[in-house]
Order: C-alpha cells, then structure tokens, then sequence
C-alpha cells in the first residue's frame, strides 16, 4: 500500500507544469517577504500551508526538515519523472528560492531527516548501491556535512536495510533509528510497520518492531519520533476509521517505558483528505505535516478557463502540500494521557 501511495505522489500534473514555464519563472519572487519563513504567530488549532509561494507552491511538497539550527529547510518536491530532495536555506537577504540538493535529482530521493546536531541528514531512495548500477527498492541513506556541503550517499547496509522497502528516517537523540517498511517479521505480514534499531558501538546490529500498542495487522507508517522518545506521531489505518484516507495519530511514552494506546490528533490537524509526514521543530514550537486536502475556495465549479489555471497553480489544489501549525497541540493531547 506505501509504494503504491509514494508511487501516486510521483505523479504529476503537465499541464500544470507547461503553465508554470510560461508564467512563472521564478518561484520565490512570489513570496513578498522571505526574510522569515516562520509566521510571527501560530494557532495550535488551524494548520497553515507553509511558506506558500517559495516552499508551498502547485506542485506536490512533502516531508518537512527543519535544521536544528533554524537556518536550513530540507523537503521533497515530487517531480515530473521522480521526486527530489529540495532545500532552502537562511542568508542575511532572506531564504533562498529552493534547489535540489547535490545528492539528489537523479534517482527518487524523499523523506530528509537531520540528525540532532544537524551534521547528518538521512532520507530514503531507490538508488543503485553501486555507481553506474541499476535502481532497487527503497532503503535508508545518509549524507554528512563537510566543508564543501554534502558527502556522497552512504547505505549503512544490514541489517536497518533488507529488500524489502525502507522508508521515513528518524533519529533521536541517543541515536536510535526509527523508520518504516514491510518486512516478513511485522506485525501486519506484507502491510507496514514502525521499527527501531539502537546503536551498539556505533553501530545498528539488531532490529525490532514496536510492539502492538503501536503496530497492528494495518498500516503504520511516515513515524517521527521525538528527540527524546517521548512521543511518536504516525499516520495509521489499522487504528480505526479516522477522519479519512490516512490520519495522524499520536503515543506517548510512560515512564516505564510502555507506549500509550495511539490518539487521533483530532481534526484540528485530520481532514477527510490524506493527512501524513510529520515533523516537529528540534525548538519544539512548530509541528509540521502534508495533507492533499483542498484549501482554496472551491465551493462553485471553474467558470472560466482561467478559473481553472488560477486554481491549479496555488498551493491547496489537491497536491500535496505542507502545513505548519503551534506544536502546542501535543503538549495538549499528553494531558488526555499522562
């Protein structure tokens, strides 16, 4: 069911694309104002799309990766042939419009992740293992910064990837790897399921499953996890009929190290749409998801040929988009739990 959804995503609009050359030559200079990406203020109860206009724009935006530091903003950008791995970054004249990341544009790159201290960023692609060799199933890569940028791709191998799908990095802050894919030893056989794995002298030897207070015989899938291990916020169906296509839902950890019964985060944040990708800011202030729920006013039909262009080249047509919101709601939803 994933790769058939990350698959969908990949698709896109040509005609939208052919409008864009002719009308739009740059992205950025849609934003008046991109000296800061962040509204000033937030609601923990309406979701806005994010930075629409330089990161939010027609075309289908996903997987959301702030930097530690605030400066850098990593996500994915699901293209014409397959998805990139995009970023714009912090100067003294504002945010930069967005580029495709020198690791990516080649291959199907998708779902960035930075370490805590902002020197490695994980992601999940298809890329050969060797250079020149052919694409294989999606597993979990890594980057690290140096002087010059980013080093090349590294695969850190078995037993985190297998040939089975991996999917959806996340990193806490002892180094435990969470992420995503569908293997023999799941909960759900052939659906998918959340994993771990701890680093044991610096390296990732064994692999676990979350146990059935998070997984179940469904799909659970697209998990950040906080810094911490306090909570973890996924889209699932195997926890109920939800709001539609795919909600996020949120665990919390006890301190007996237990994780709650999962909670639908609610329609604040869940719409009838497809609601996934999460992130929340290593400041904690912001949380981050997608969702291809409709946002413009769409209430008549299109009347004019130009009804539908206007429609199809703004953000909230329908497309993936990214939302921000306060991440006050989490601290909210663990009352109802702890």
């Amino acid at each position: 069911m994933r790769l058939k959804k990350v698959l969908s995503t990949l698709r896109s609009n040509v005609f939208i694309l052919m409008t864009l050359a002719l009308q739009l030559p740059s992205l950025g200079s849609n934003i008046e104002n991109n000296a800061s990406i962040i509204p000033a203020e937030l609601s923990s109860t309406e979701p806005a799309i994010f930075a629409p206009g330089l990161i939010s724009t027609h075309m289908a935006e996903r997987d959301a990766a702030l930097s530690p530091n605030g400066d850098e903003f990593y996500y994915t950008v699901s293209g014409y042939i397959h998805s990139a791995i995009v970023f714009s970054e912090k100067t003294p004249e504002g945010w930069t419009d967005p580029q495709v990341a020198t690791f990516s544009g080649v291959y199907t790159d998708l779902e960035p992740h930075f370490s805590p201290d902002g020197q490695r960023l994980y992601f999940a692609s298809n890329r050969p293992l060797e250079e020149g060799g052919k694409t294989k199933d999606f597993d979990i890569w890594y980057v690290d910064r140096h002087d010059k940028g980013w080093s090349e791709p590294v695969n850190p191998g078995s037993p985190v990837n297998t040939e089975a799908n991996e999917f959806y990095p996340s990193v806490t802050n002892s180094g435990t790897l969470y992420w995503c894919a569908i293997r023999s030893d799941g909960i759900g056989p052939g659906r998918e399921d959340i994993y771990y794995s701890t680093l044991e002298n610096g390296k990732y030897k064994s692999v676990h499953a979350l146990p059935d207070s998070i997984n179940t015989p469904g799909d659970e899938y697209n998990a950040y996890v906080a810094r911490d291990e306090s909570y973890i916020i996924f889209t699932s169906n195997g926890w109920g009929k939800g709001f539609g296509r795919g909600d996020l839902w949120i665990s919390f950890r006890r301190p007996d190290g237990h994780w709650t019964r999962p909670k639908n985060m609610g329609e604040k944040i869940n719409s009838p749409s497809f609601e996934f990708c999460p992130f929340v800011s290593d400041c904690g202030k912001y949380l981050f998801f997608t969702s291809d729920k409709v946002t413009q006013n769409s209430t008549q039909p299109p009347a004019t040929y130009q009804d539908l262009l206007d429609f199809s080249l703004k953000p909230g047509n329908k497309q993936n988009s990214i939302y921000i919101m306060d991440a006050g709601i989490i601290s909210e939803l663990r009352k109802e739990f702890l």
